[in-house]
């Protein structure tokens, strides 16, 4: 009986990883489109991007149990470097803006939010 209860919370909580896999990739891919419409991304740009995504999303499951915090900024740093490294000027120009616009709203979204 023991065993049975162990494979059916094993199955469990496999299936809550899928599905937070699935989830997490759905909003990836909202995410991306809504920026290449933004930066007017040309398909070989969306190809390579997609793909340095990829790469890195590999290497941060790689180290999920045992990388540190400071590992995955190096990663997201990277990534990062890589992704512009793809862009033209003005690509750069609007993702700076789209950053600087973003950080705005998450600014004005902490001060909505009750104190608890």
């Amino acid at each position: 009986m023991k065993k049975l209860l162990i494979v059916a919370v094993t199955i469990f909580f496999a299936g809550l990883t899928q599905a937070q896999v699935k989830s997490q990739q759905n909003a990836v891919n909202v995410n991306f489109e809504k920026y290449s419409d933004e930066l007017q991304l040309t398909e070989a740009q969306k190809s390579e991007i997609l793909a340095i995504h990829k790469k890195y999303t590999e290497k941060k499951v790689a180290i999920r149990g045992t990388g540190t915090s400071e590992n995955f900024k190096a990663l997201n740093e990277a990534k990062q470097k890589e992704i512009e490294a793809v862009l033209n000027e003005n690509q750069l120009k609007t993702m700076e803006k789209i950053k600087i616009q973003e950080a705005k709203d998450n600014k004005a979204k902490e001060f909505q939010k009750p104190k608890q």
